[in-house]
Protein backbone atom coordinates (compact mmCIF):
# COMPACT_ATOMS: atom_id res chain seq x y z
CA UNK A 1 0.00 0.00 0.00
CA UNK A 2 1.05 3.64 -0.59
CA UNK A 3 1.53 5.50 2.67
CA UNK A 4 -0.81 8.35 3.38
CA UNK A 5 -0.88 11.27 5.80
CA UNK A 6 -4.10 12.21 7.45
CA UNK A 7 -4.45 15.97 7.64
CA UNK A 8 -6.90 16.60 10.43
CA UNK A 9 -7.10 20.32 9.65
CA UNK A 10 -9.26 19.94 6.60
CA UNK A 11 -10.18 16.25 6.80
CA UNK A 12 -8.52 15.41 3.44
CA UNK A 13 -6.47 12.24 2.98
CA UNK A 14 -3.61 12.75 0.54
CA UNK A 15 -1.91 9.87 -1.22
CA UNK A 16 1.77 10.28 -1.82
CA UNK A 17 3.66 8.63 -4.61
CA UNK A 18 6.74 6.57 -4.09
CA UNK A 19 8.94 9.58 -4.79
CA UNK A 20 7.60 11.23 -1.63
CA UNK A 21 7.97 8.05 0.42
CA UNK A 22 11.32 8.05 2.23
CA UNK A 23 10.78 4.68 3.89
CA UNK A 24 11.60 2.37 0.98
CA UNK A 25 13.56 3.84 -1.88
CA UNK A 26 14.23 0.47 -3.48
CA UNK A 27 10.58 0.01 -4.57
CA UNK A 28 10.21 3.43 -6.23
CA UNK A 29 10.40 2.34 -9.92
CA UNK A 30 8.02 -0.60 -9.43
CA UNK A 31 5.43 1.51 -7.64
CA UNK A 32 5.55 4.24 -10.28
CA UNK A 33 5.10 1.64 -13.02
CA UNK A 34 2.05 0.21 -11.25
CA UNK A 35 0.51 3.67 -10.84
CA UNK A 36 1.10 4.76 -14.44
CA UNK A 37 0.50 1.65 -16.57
CA UNK A 38 -2.60 -0.58 -16.48
CA UNK A 39 -2.23 -4.28 -15.90
CA UNK A 40 -2.47 -6.99 -18.61
CA UNK A 41 -5.90 -8.06 -17.42
CA UNK A 42 -7.33 -4.60 -18.06
CA UNK A 43 -5.88 -4.50 -21.59
CA UNK A 44 -7.37 -7.93 -22.39
CA UNK A 45 -10.81 -6.84 -21.19
CA UNK A 46 -10.66 -3.69 -23.31
CA UNK A 47 -9.61 -5.64 -26.41
CA UNK A 48 -12.36 -8.22 -25.91
CA UNK A 49 -15.00 -5.52 -25.40
CA UNK A 50 -13.88 -3.65 -28.53
CA UNK A 51 -13.94 -6.84 -30.62
CA UNK A 52 -17.42 -7.67 -29.33
CA UNK A 53 -18.70 -4.21 -30.25
CA UNK A 54 -17.26 -4.47 -33.77
CA UNK A 55 -18.82 -7.92 -34.26
CA UNK A 56 -22.22 -6.76 -33.01
CA UNK A 57 -22.08 -3.73 -35.27
CA UNK A 58 -21.20 -5.88 -38.31
CA UNK A 59 -24.08 -8.27 -37.62
CA UNK A 60 -26.48 -5.37 -37.14
CA UNK A 61 -25.41 -3.73 -40.42
CA UNK A 62 -25.80 -7.03 -42.29
CA UNK A 63 -29.28 -7.53 -40.83
CA UNK A 64 -30.24 -3.98 -41.80
CA UNK A 65 -29.08 -4.53 -45.39
CA UNK A 66 -31.05 -7.77 -45.56
CA UNK A 67 -34.21 -6.02 -44.37
CA UNK A 68 -33.76 -3.27 -46.93
CA UNK A 69 -33.35 -5.90 -49.64
CA UNK A 70 -36.54 -7.61 -48.52
CA UNK A 71 -38.46 -4.33 -48.57
CA UNK A 72 -37.26 -3.69 -52.12
CA UNK A 73 -38.37 -7.16 -53.24
CA UNK A 74 -41.61 -7.16 -51.28
CA UNK A 75 -44.84 -7.40 -53.24
CA UNK A 76 -48.32 -6.59 -51.96
CA UNK A 77 -49.81 -9.21 -49.67
CA UNK A 78 -52.90 -9.48 -51.86
CA UNK A 79 -50.84 -10.13 -55.00
CA UNK A 80 -51.56 -13.85 -55.16
CA UNK A 81 -55.25 -13.46 -54.31
CA UNK A 82 -55.66 -10.85 -57.06
CA UNK A 83 -53.91 -13.01 -59.66
CA UNK A 84 -55.44 -16.31 -58.58
CA UNK A 85 -58.01 -16.33 -61.38
CA UNK A 86 -55.41 -15.48 -64.00
CA UNK A 87 -53.07 -18.22 -62.75
CA UNK A 88 -55.93 -20.71 -62.90
CA UNK A 89 -56.70 -19.79 -66.52
CA UNK A 90 -53.03 -19.96 -67.57
CA UNK A 91 -52.47 -23.31 -65.86
CA UNK A 92 -55.61 -24.77 -67.45
CA UNK A 93 -54.62 -23.56 -70.92
CA UNK A 94 -51.12 -25.03 -70.57
CA UNK A 95 -52.57 -28.35 -69.40
CA UNK A 96 -54.88 -28.45 -72.42
CA UNK A 97 -52.10 -27.53 -74.85
CA UNK A 98 -49.64 -30.10 -73.55
CA UNK A 99 -52.33 -32.80 -73.57
CA UNK A 100 -53.11 -32.04 -77.21
CA UNK A 101 -49.40 -32.14 -78.09
CA UNK A 102 -49.14 -35.60 -76.52
CA UNK A 103 -52.06 -37.16 -78.39
CA UNK A 104 -51.30 -35.27 -81.64
CA UNK A 105 -47.48 -35.13 -81.81
CA UNK A 106 -45.63 -33.04 -84.41
CA UNK A 107 -45.33 -34.93 -87.69
CA UNK A 108 -48.56 -36.82 -87.16
CA UNK A 109 -49.11 -40.54 -86.61
CA UNK A 110 -48.95 -43.59 -88.84
CA UNK A 111 -52.24 -44.40 -90.51
CA UNK A 112 -51.46 -48.01 -91.42
CA UNK A 113 -49.43 -50.85 -90.01
CA UNK A 114 -46.05 -51.53 -91.57
CA UNK A 115 -42.85 -53.35 -90.78
CA UNK A 116 -41.34 -50.51 -88.71
CA UNK A 117 -44.37 -49.13 -86.87
CA UNK A 118 -48.00 -49.60 -86.01
CA UNK A 119 -51.02 -47.48 -86.84
CA UNK A 120 -51.56 -44.60 -84.41
CA UNK A 121 -47.90 -44.32 -83.33
CA UNK A 122 -45.82 -41.20 -83.91
CA UNK A 123 -44.05 -40.73 -87.20
CA UNK A 124 -41.36 -38.57 -85.54
CA UNK A 125 -40.83 -41.27 -82.94
CA UNK A 126 -39.66 -43.63 -85.69
CA UNK A 127 -37.61 -41.10 -87.65
CA UNK A 128 -36.11 -38.99 -84.83
CA UNK A 129 -36.28 -41.12 -81.67
CA UNK A 130 -33.88 -39.01 -79.54
CA UNK A 131 -35.46 -35.65 -80.38
CA UNK A 132 -38.94 -37.09 -79.96
CA UNK A 133 -38.01 -38.50 -76.54
CA UNK A 134 -36.85 -35.03 -75.42
CA UNK A 135 -40.06 -33.53 -76.78
CA UNK A 136 -42.19 -36.01 -74.84
CA UNK A 137 -40.14 -35.50 -71.66
CA UNK A 138 -40.45 -31.71 -71.60
CA UNK A 139 -44.10 -31.87 -72.61
CA UNK A 140 -44.86 -34.26 -69.74
CA UNK A 141 -43.02 -32.08 -67.21
CA UNK A 142 -44.98 -29.03 -68.36
CA UNK A 143 -48.25 -30.94 -68.11
CA UNK A 144 -47.58 -32.23 -64.57
CA UNK A 145 -46.33 -28.83 -63.37
CA UNK A 146 -49.41 -27.03 -64.69
CA UNK A 147 -51.65 -29.57 -62.98
CA UNK A 148 -49.70 -29.00 -59.75
CA UNK A 149 -50.39 -25.26 -59.98
CA UNK A 150 -54.08 -25.95 -60.46
CA UNK A 151 -54.08 -28.33 -57.50
CA UNK A 152 -52.42 -25.77 -55.22
CA UNK A 153 -54.93 -23.10 -56.25
CA UNK A 154 -58.04 -25.24 -55.74
CA UNK A 155 -56.71 -27.26 -52.78
CA UNK A 156 -57.78 -24.73 -50.16
CA UNK A 157 -54.25 -23.85 -49.04
CA UNK A 158 -53.71 -20.40 -47.46
CA UNK A 159 -52.45 -18.30 -50.35
CA UNK A 160 -50.75 -15.79 -48.03
CA UNK A 161 -48.40 -18.47 -46.77
CA UNK A 162 -44.93 -17.75 -48.14
CA UNK A 163 -44.13 -21.43 -48.67
CA UNK A 164 -47.24 -21.88 -50.83
CA UNK A 165 -46.40 -18.71 -52.76
CA UNK A 166 -42.87 -19.98 -53.37
CA UNK A 167 -44.14 -23.38 -54.53
CA UNK A 168 -46.58 -21.71 -56.94
CA UNK A 169 -43.86 -19.46 -58.33
CA UNK A 170 -41.42 -22.34 -58.83
CA UNK A 171 -44.14 -24.51 -60.39
CA UNK A 172 -45.05 -21.76 -62.88
CA UNK A 173 -41.38 -21.22 -63.73
CA UNK A 174 -40.95 -24.95 -64.33
CA UNK A 175 -44.14 -25.09 -66.40
CA UNK A 176 -43.17 -22.22 -68.69
CA UNK A 177 -39.59 -23.45 -69.06
CA UNK A 178 -40.70 -26.94 -70.03
CA UNK A 179 -43.21 -25.52 -72.47
CA UNK A 180 -40.51 -23.39 -74.13
CA UNK A 181 -38.21 -26.40 -74.47
CA UNK A 182 -41.10 -28.45 -75.86
CA UNK A 183 -41.64 -25.81 -78.54
CA UNK A 184 -37.95 -25.81 -79.50
CA UNK A 185 -37.78 -29.59 -79.87
CA UNK A 186 -41.06 -29.65 -81.80
CA UNK A 187 -39.54 -27.28 -84.35
CA UNK A 188 -36.40 -29.42 -84.54
CA UNK A 189 -38.56 -32.45 -85.37
CA UNK A 190 -40.63 -30.81 -88.11
CA UNK A 191 -37.87 -28.70 -89.71
CA UNK A 192 -36.38 -30.24 -92.85
CA UNK A 193 -32.70 -31.19 -92.66
CA UNK A 194 -31.35 -28.54 -95.05
CA UNK A 195 -28.67 -25.85 -94.85
CA UNK A 196 -31.12 -22.95 -94.63
CA UNK A 197 -32.63 -24.28 -91.40
CA UNK A 198 -29.32 -24.94 -89.63
CA UNK A 199 -29.23 -21.30 -88.54
CA UNK A 200 -32.17 -22.14 -86.28
CA UNK A 201 -29.78 -23.97 -83.97
CA UNK A 202 -27.97 -20.71 -83.19
CA UNK A 203 -31.25 -18.91 -82.62
CA UNK A 204 -32.46 -21.62 -80.26
CA UNK A 205 -29.20 -21.55 -78.28
CA UNK A 206 -29.42 -17.77 -77.83
CA UNK A 207 -33.09 -18.03 -76.84
CA UNK A 208 -32.33 -20.71 -74.26
CA UNK A 209 -29.50 -18.62 -72.78
CA UNK A 210 -31.71 -15.52 -72.45
CA UNK A 211 -34.54 -17.56 -70.97
CA UNK A 212 -32.24 -19.29 -68.48
CA UNK A 213 -30.88 -15.91 -67.32
CA UNK A 214 -34.36 -14.48 -66.82
CA UNK A 215 -35.53 -17.64 -65.08
CA UNK A 216 -32.51 -17.60 -62.76
CA UNK A 217 -33.19 -13.99 -61.74
CA UNK A 218 -36.86 -14.66 -60.99
CA UNK A 219 -36.14 -17.89 -59.10
CA UNK A 220 -33.41 -16.17 -57.07
CA UNK A 221 -35.73 -13.32 -56.07
CA UNK A 222 -38.46 -15.69 -54.91
CA UNK A 223 -35.96 -17.89 -53.08
CA UNK A 224 -34.47 -14.87 -51.29
CA UNK A 225 -37.97 -13.88 -50.17
CA UNK A 226 -38.55 -17.35 -48.75
CA UNK A 227 -35.17 -17.52 -47.00
CA UNK A 228 -35.60 -14.12 -45.34
CA UNK A 229 -39.13 -15.00 -44.26
CA UNK A 230 -37.78 -18.17 -42.64
CA UNK A 231 -34.96 -16.16 -41.04
CA UNK A 232 -37.48 -13.78 -39.47
CA UNK A 233 -39.48 -16.71 -38.14
CA UNK A 234 -36.38 -18.30 -36.63
CA UNK A 235 -35.28 -14.95 -35.18
CA UNK A 236 -38.56 -14.52 -33.31
CA UNK A 237 -38.25 -18.05 -31.95
CA UNK A 238 -34.58 -18.13 -30.95
CA UNK A 239 -33.72 -14.49 -30.32
CA UNK A 240 -33.79 -15.04 -26.55
CA UNK A 241 -30.57 -17.04 -26.96
CA UNK A 242 -28.79 -14.06 -28.56
CA UNK A 243 -26.86 -11.63 -26.30
CA UNK A 244 -29.09 -8.85 -25.04
CA UNK A 245 -27.07 -5.96 -26.50
CA UNK A 246 -27.02 -7.49 -29.98
CA UNK A 247 -30.70 -8.45 -29.75
CA UNK A 248 -31.73 -4.88 -28.91
CA UNK A 249 -29.71 -3.49 -31.83
CA UNK A 250 -31.23 -5.90 -34.36
CA UNK A 251 -34.76 -5.36 -33.02
CA UNK A 252 -34.38 -1.59 -33.35
CA UNK A 253 -33.12 -1.94 -36.94
CA UNK A 254 -35.96 -4.29 -37.88
CA UNK A 255 -38.57 -1.99 -36.36
CA UNK A 256 -37.16 1.08 -38.10
CA UNK A 257 -36.99 -0.78 -41.42
CA UNK A 258 -40.61 -1.89 -41.12
CA UNK A 259 -41.67 1.63 -40.19
CA UNK A 260 -40.00 3.07 -43.28
CA UNK A 261 -41.59 0.38 -45.44
CA UNK A 262 -45.06 1.13 -44.05
CA UNK A 263 -44.51 4.86 -44.62
CA UNK A 264 -43.60 4.23 -48.26
CA UNK A 265 -46.77 2.17 -48.74
CA UNK A 266 -48.92 4.96 -47.28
Amino acid sequence: MIPAVNEEANGVIQLYSSEQNPRDSSSQPELDQILVEPGPGMETKRTTAAAGQIQNKAVAIAWCLINRLVNCLEYPRTWLEETRGMLMIVATMISTTTFEAAVNPPGGVWQDNNTNSSAGTSVAGSGFPKDFLRFVTFNTVSYIASLSVTLLLVGGFPLRNRVIMWLLSMAMCLTLTSMALTYIHALIIVFPNTEIFKSYENISEISIAVWATLLGIIATIHTIRLIIWLARKLWRRFKHKVPKNLRSVIDSLVDSSRARHCTKKI
